[in-house]
């Protein structure tokens, strides 16, 4: 529970910098268009796509990234719970970072997402 908070804080620090490049709506959903970097023991994946983050209710503070060609379901883990994965923010940047680990990947892996621009619903 306790990471759950320090990962929902994150969020919060995340939206508060970013400002209307990642503004929510009545639907306590944001989303926006943004450069996502995927670590993995294989190497890196670089793609441009959406990113959802749910704001409210029983699944507040998962974060979602659309599929690609490049970020693919069957090979990339692209939704993240906060029970599961380490939220975190770049120092300089204030980039979301998350982190984990899983049989899937074969190990650890990050995935740096940085955003562009809102998408209007």
């Amino acid at each position: 529970m306790e990471d759950q908070i320090k990962n929902g804080l994150v969020i919060v620090d995340f939206k508060r910098f970013w400002g209307s490049a990642v503004k929510s709506t009545a639907t306590s959903m944001t989303r926006f268009h943004c450069r996502v970097t995927y670590s993995t023991i294989n190497g890196k994946v670089l793609d441009a796509t959406c990113c959802y983050i749910k704001t409210s209710g029983l699944e507040a503070n998962k974060v979602a990234l659309d599929e690609t060609q490049k970020l693919q379901p069957m090979w990339l883990h692209l939704d993240f719970d906060p029970s599961f994965q380490k939220y975190s923010l770049t120092k300089k940047k204030r980039y979301l970072v998350i982190s984990g680990s899983s049989r899937k990947m074969r190990g650890g892996y990050k995935v740096t997402i940085r955003p562009v621009q809102a998408v209007d619903f």
